[in-house]
């Protein structure tokens, strides 16, 4: 007759916890994903690029996974195209502009806030703007 062993689940490591407690706090906890927030990329090729928040898609009708996000391409050298929230960081800096406004309009607005340099400015140095 066989004999079966269980190992016991081991509790993660101090080291894992901390890591998932600072992903847990690096956006402020009062900023929320709405139309015109500014948010830093942190996944895909255009990782470390700020973008603008354009449209909340609502593909699931229980919760807002995906968004509609735009640099413009001109500025920060995010595509306009749907990301996801998970792969977003929220700033405290929003721009007025209207559900669903384009390119341009985006442009306009941050030009009038004047926030260009501060979409130009990426962490990631290495690659020329």
């Amino acid at each position: 007759m066989k004999i079966l062993r269980f190992k016991p689940k081991s509790e993660p490591s101090l080291t894992k916890v901390k890591a998932i407690e600072e992903k847990m706090t690096l956006h402020h906890p009062r900023v929320a994903i709405e139309i015109g927030r500014i948010c830093l990329k942190t996944a895909g090729k255009e990782a470390g690029r700020k973008c603008v928040i354009v449209d909340i898609i609502d593909e699931y009708k229980r919760s807002k996974n995906f968004v509609l996000v735009t640099g413009p391409k001109s500025i920060s050298g995010v595509k306009r195209r749907r990301a996801n929230i998970k792969h977003l960081i929220p700033t405290d800096r929003k721009v007025n502009i209207s559900k669903g406004a384009t390119d341009e309009e985006v442009y306009k607005a941050l030009e009038s806030e004047g926030l260009l340099d501060f979409m130009r400015r990426t962490k990631r140095s290495t690659r020329p703007q």
